[in-house]
């Protein structure tokens, strides 16, 4: 795995080269299943309900995916049906246009290197991200 990513001007084993290399615990697997790959290697479930992309063009985030803080931070009221409808559509709306920019780009894919948020996980569904 080492050798692999040297470049063929060095001559012997640096380093820096074994830095490039991760290695990946598989549950159920042993040393005889071992296998080098170019890349990433992903330990997560997918949580999107598509579970396969061909010639994706990704979004790559390493922190989570999800909205940073929401707009209401203390206690509210809400004294009828009307204003619990309205209650987080500002929010809604704020996340399914980041969706839709990331969807008008030609984004299928989005990997995050945290948590996905319930919301933007369900807009991503909605729009086939």
């Amino acid at each position: 795995a080492v050798e692999s990513t040297q470049s063929t001007e060095s001559s012997g084993i640096n380093a820096e080269y074994g830095d490039s290399v991760r290695t990946s615990k598989i549950l159920g697997a042993g040393v005889l299943s071992s296998t080098c790959f170019r890349g990433m290697v992903f330990r997560r479930n997918v949580e999107s309900d598509i579970t396969s992309v061909a010639d994706a063009k990704l979004a790559v985030y390493s922190c989570p995916f999800d909205i940073g803080t929401t707009e209401t931070k203390g206690t509210i009221l809400i004294k009828n049906a009307e204003e619990l409808k309205n209650f987080s559509v500002d929010e809604e709306k704020l996340i399914e246009n980041q969706l839709k920019e990331l969807a008008d780009a030609g984004v299928n894919c989005v990997v995050s290197g945290g948590k996905v948020g319930d919301m933007e996980l369900h807009f991503a569904n909605k729009i086939n991200i």
